[in-house]
């Protein structure tokens, strides 16, 4: 992987590219003239600081990925007009809850989350990429466009780029409300175009028992799990399943209280 800016890049925008080549370990490239598809001759993954905080990763043959709310903009306009979201139905969150989400991906879910439990509850959101958890943890701080309600919401998501089993252990039994799995492993391929940018560079790993060992542990109320409805997980655990309807989406959950 290369770092590069884009072009006219400002004083912070380098300070930036130099910091994530220096923590990553990968080289850091001027961009001067140099099209993305020329650097593409050396290596198939450049990671572009954007301006605003748009960073970009151009992924060789695979869509662009790049921060945006998806669909949290329509449902949080739905919940505020007292609509319904199943999301915010199974989990039950209330004003000052605190969530934890172990599979943040473009952390659509945590901005609904972030919404449900207002600004006296904790949304933590965990993603192992470390080039997704940078874009997506820049937009959530810089994105401008929609509602007070939906900024704020993103502005106070907290993400931690790490192993989320390997976090989970660091925490206290019983140490967030809702612990949240939503596996990438899971999506079909033809699932969402809004996940088309984040394939290419999203975890794959499979859910591990140990890992459902310390969700439990450390979930107050209870451990939700969405997958898809014909995933082999909810034969393998013991997830009381909650969508009744018929959808190719199902929500399921362990229960403490």
């Amino acid at each position: 992987m290369l770092i590069t800016t884009s072009r006219k890049p400002t004083l912070p925008m380098l300070q930036k590219a130099k910091r994530l080549s220096h923590e990553w370990n990968v080289p850091h490239l001027a961009r001067e003239k140099r099209t993305i598809a020329s650097m593409h001759h050396t290596d198939t993954a450049v990671y572009m600081v954007g301006k605003n905080g748009k960073d970009v990763l151009y992924n060789k043959g695979h869509d662009d990925f790049f921060f945006h709310p998806s669909m949290a903009t329509i449902r949080i306009q739905r919940l505020e007009k007292g609509g319904h979201d199943p999301f915010a139905t199974i989990t039950t969150l209330q004003h000052g809850d605190s969530f934890l989400d172990l599979t943040l991906g473009l952390a659509s879910d945590s901005i609904v989350a972030s919404y449900l439990v207002g600004k006296d509850g904790i949304v933590h959101g965990v993603e192992k990429q470390q080039t997704v958890a940078e874009i997506v943890k820049s937009g959530l701080s810089t994105w401008d466009d929609g509602s007070e309600s939906l900024l704020d919401a993103m502005r106070r998501i907290q993400v931690i780029q790490r192993d989320h089993t390997e976090y989970l252990r660091t925490l206290a039994d019983q140490s967030f409300d809702v612990v949240y799995l939503d596996p990438m492993f899971e999506r079909t391929i033809d699932e969402s175009l809004s996940l088309n940018g984040l394939r290419a560079s999203a975890s794959y790993d499979t859910l591990q028992s140990k890992t459902l060992d310390e969700a439990r542990r450390v979930a107050r109320k209870h451990v939700i799990l969405k997958a898809e409805s014909s995933s082999s997980l909810w034969e393998k655990y013991s997830f009381e399943r909650l969508e009744k309807r018929p959808s190719r989406t199902s929500y399921g959950a362990l229960r403490r209280l």
